[in-house]
């Protein structure tokens, strides 16, 4: 019984270093900062995500910006409420009908990136109360890399007048 309560703490201690380990790996860094945390309902909320390249080897940041929303398809944006739960993600009339701008990029070892997001185009935020913001981006093309998470930060939208 000791040798397998030993043996289960020893697996779990290395998944922990692998994860700690992995984690550090992470090629690039994100964080999210908004300079209007107080928005009245209706309004466009908008966010800055700084994207920095933390690897040793230049990252293609490289886009194609919908004309619908204007928002860069490589950030996923979590979105929840007051209750945690999410908020609903906003639906476009058409989408079929949208098209794209291609923006190629590249970021060199250490050089940090700064986007303007509009959130409220892809997130229904209509609604008064707190919402807590945070951004993740993949890593690769392939889901076992997983993702970089960013801070998370709170925009307040209050009613209109």
């Amino acid at each position: 019984m000791k040798i397998r309560s030993a043996l289960v703490l020893v697996l779990i201690s290395g998944m922990v270093a692998f994860a700690g380990d992995q984690a550090a790996k992470a090629p690039f860094t994100l964080e999210i900062s908004t300079d209007q945390p107080v928005v009245k309902a209706g309004s466009a909320v908008w966010i800055k995500v700084h994207l920095t390249n933390t690897s040793k080897r230049a990252m293609d940041c490289s886009a194609t910006i919908s004309n619908m929303t204007g928002v860069d398809p490589n950030y996923i944006f979590e979105v929840r409420d007051e209750a945690a739960n999410a908020a609903p993600i906003r639906m476009h009339e058409h989408p079929e009908l949208a098209t794209g701008q291609p923006i190629s990029r590249s970021l060199k070892p250490g050089e940090r990136l700064t986007d303007d997001e509009e959130v409220s185009q892809v997130i229904d935020m209509s609604r008064p109360g707190r919402y807590t913001i945070q951004v993740s981006r993949r890593v690769s093309d392939s889901k076992k890399y997983g993702v970089v998470k960013s801070n998370a930060i709170t925009i307040s939208v209050t009613p209109q007048p």
